[in-house]
């Protein structure tokens, strides 16, 4: 049923336990979404993992990103010097010029390199400043439990409250 909210979970986990066994419960964290830029907007949701786009870019196999589309980014297992890179080629490549706004995926088992830095703080650095809604640590990337989210979808993203609102399957 359209429109469909979806709900920010109370937990999250990025352990992993033997599947076989599952001797016990996974670690719990408090689950909080953060508001890196306060506003709203609608478009047409495209999706990547950010090491993915990397390799695909210009080749016929990267989705166009549109005026006004909102872009969920995400990825696992990085350094914080390899995520200021994936962010700087986007910047680079005019992708934040584009967007109408950004969701910015948890990333599990993220390596801080001892800056203390989360993923969110090393994009608004290399962003310096935006005028679009951003949201960041949304439970659709490799974290539990996670989202499905279409692509292509026309979506609301509220990051002053906080949501993320499906509207309708095709933008």
């Amino acid at each position: 049923n359209l429109p469909h909210e979806f709900i920010r979970p109370d937990f999250w986990t990025q352990e992993d336990i033997p599947w076989e066994t599952q001797a016990r419960a996974k670690n719990k964290n408090e689950n909080l979404w953060i508001t890196c830029q306060k506003g709203s907007a609608t478009g047409r949701l495209v999706i990547g993992n950010l090491n993915t786009i990397s390799s695909i870019w210009a080749s016929p196999y990267m989705p166009d990103i549109k005026k006004g589309d909102i872009l969920f980014i995400e990825d696992t297992q990085k350094t914080a010097a390899m995520m200021e890179r994936l962010f700087s080629f986007l910047k680079i490549n005019n992708v934040f010029d584009l967007i109408g706004g950004l969701i910015l995926g948890k990333h599990e088992r993220f390596d801080d390199q001892g800056t203390g830095r989360k993923v969110h703080e090393i994009l608004m650095e290399v962003l310096q400043s935006c005028d679009f809604p951003f949201l960041a640590d949304v439970d659709c990337s490799h974290t539990h439990p996670m989202f499905t989210m279409p692509v292509g979808a026309k979506i609301k993203l509220d990051a002053t409250q906080q949501r993320i609102t499906l509207l309708g399957l095709q933008a």
